[in-house]
């Protein structure tokens, strides 16, 4: 809610005009119109008078009291997000954003839906690849944002994924190389399947090998895992046998 819009709420909770608000501020009720249709906004040196004659802080009179319950909707859309509608959430995306500027989560959710918006119907049978482009170079800039300041890791490793894409479909491998190497090792996804996406020609079939290398191997440890557990549980079987 603006300020504006709040002291239209206030004024009518303690039953004044617009000419009285004015009167008592030392103002024209043309100016307390103005506010509250949001044409303009209240002087500084107003906001604490403003307080004492509503008996509210300037948090409510900002609309700042109700920010846990706004985060808390915006944290319930975001929650898996990527299974909702792609419209509304990109809509919501932009409001959190817009709202809670400098919070990397919604940054990162703007960028990946920036990404997702990119690749709707329209542009799949057809559409425009300027607005793909766009949307791309839009999600890249979100995404070195938070690359750049976030130093929350699952946050930052979303937005290295989103940007090794952005840079993949845009047409430059190399800067996507540079994020995939950025990429966190032992982590699914892995640096290496970070630079399959960026990779081309000798280089990628080496990777592929070495991203089958290490699946393979994590097989074989835990079929030997598997086999020990099973060594053991009959070892402590015949223990339990002979001493029956």
């Amino acid at each position: 809610m603006s300020i504006g819009k709040k002291i239209k709420e206030l004024r009518r909770q303690n039953d004044m005009t617009q000419e009285k608000l004015a009167d008592l501020l030392g103002v024209s009720y043309q100016a307390v119109s103005k506010w509250e249709t949001d044409v303009s906004s209240p002087d500084l040196s107003l906001i604490a008078p403003l307080t004492r004659l509503f008996h509210v802080s300037a948090d409510v009179l900002f609309g700042i009291d109700g920010e846990n319950a706004r985060r808390a909707e915006f944290d319930e859309a975001y929650e898996n997000y990527w299974q909702k509608d792609m419209q509304e959430m990109y809509a919501i995306a932009q409001q959190a954003v817009s709202e809670f500027p400098g919070d990397y989560k919604y940054l990162e959710w703007l960028a990946s839906m920036e990404y997702y918006f990119a690749f709707d119907e329209d542009y799949r049978i057809g559409g425009s690849k300027d607005f793909f482009n766009f949307m791309l170079e839009k999600s890249k800039k979100h995404c070195e944002m938070v690359i750049e300041g976030c130093t929350d890791r699952e946050i930052r490793k979303k937005a290295l994924h989103v940007i090794i894409l952005d840079l993949k479909y845009l047409g430059n491998l190399n800067e996507a190389r540079r994020y995939a190497e950025q990429f966190p090792d032992k982590q699914e996804p892995s640096k290496d399947m970070m630079l399959e996406l960026c990779t081309e020609g000798e280089d990628l079939l080496q990777i592929r090998q070495k991203i089958v290398f290490s699946k393979v191997n994590e097989l074989l440890r835990a079929l030997f895992s598997i086999r020990a557990f099973q060594s053991e549980k009959t070892e402590y079987i015949r223990e339990a046998v002979d001493v029956s």
